[in-house]
């Protein structure tokens, strides 16, 4: 098999890992769960320690949010896990609560092994968002399913780690990365800038909620600004 799906899920979000589990299985995909890291649940030392923002000039804060560093955690664990003990040459990460169709499992069993190995590839997630449409993007490649390449550093303007593959050869440079910096999980263009990717590429496939009500981020976020 040349590609490995691992969902990113709480163990405490029960029906979001049922409903991901189930529309896999339905496209006969196999796949396995990594258990997310609940940044909530760090002690305060901890969180000082190892939350610590080494990009701030991405959103202007010292440090992570506890659910901006439980979601670096979790994406850290998740690459880990490939990179020790898989076989296979892609890295499908998935968030639960996204949502796709078999054009996936059409990507994944056709057509990956076509991709140029040195670009992440976010294959959606935007749902919601306006700044994909500040992302300039140059050609399209990839057969079937055309990715575009973001251009002149406006990958910056991609957002979220819902829907990422990532070939084993980079997937092993980015763990280097994580290992050794702590960043907002989507900060495409600090990944970019310090590792040998050479572009995200973007095809919209997969789909995340319009609904943020059940983003653990999200609502974290928003009771900071209102705190503000």
């Amino acid at each position: 098999m040349s590609f490995e799906i691992k969902i990113i899920s709480l163990l405490s979000d029960t029906k979001k890992r049922e409903k991901i589990s189930n529309n896999l299985c339905k496209l006969d995909l196999d796949f396995s769960i990594v258990d997310a890291v609940d940044g909530k649940n760090l002690s305060a030392i901890d969180y000082f320690i190892n939350a610590k923002n080494s990009n701030f000039w991405f959103n202007r804060k010292q440090f992570l949010s506890p659910s901006e560093y439980g979601c670096f955690s979790s994406h850290r664990k998740a690459i880990e896990e490939f990179v020790t003990n898989s076989k296979s040459d892609w890295l499908l990460v998935l968030e639960d609560d996204v949502m796709f169709d078999d054009r996936l499992s059409d990507l994944l069993s056709n057509h990956v092994d076509g991709l140029p190995t040195n670009n992440i590839y976010v294959l959606g997630g935007q749902d919601g968002l306006s700044s994909i449409n500040r992302v300039l993007f140059g050609g399209s490649f990839g057969g079937k399913y055309k990715f575009k390449k973001s251009i002149m550093k406006t990958h910056r303007w991609i957002y979220r780690t819902c829907c990422y593959l990532i070939h084993k050869n980079h997937a092993n440079e980015l763990l280097s990365l994580m290992k050794k910096e702590t960043y907002v999980a989507d900060n495409w263009g600090f990944v970019i800038k310090n590792t040998n990717l050479e572009s995200v590429c973007y095809h919209n496939m997969v789909s995340h909620p319009l609904d943020l009500t059940g983003s653990h981020i999200e609502q974290e976020r928003l009771l900071l600004r209102n705190k503000c």
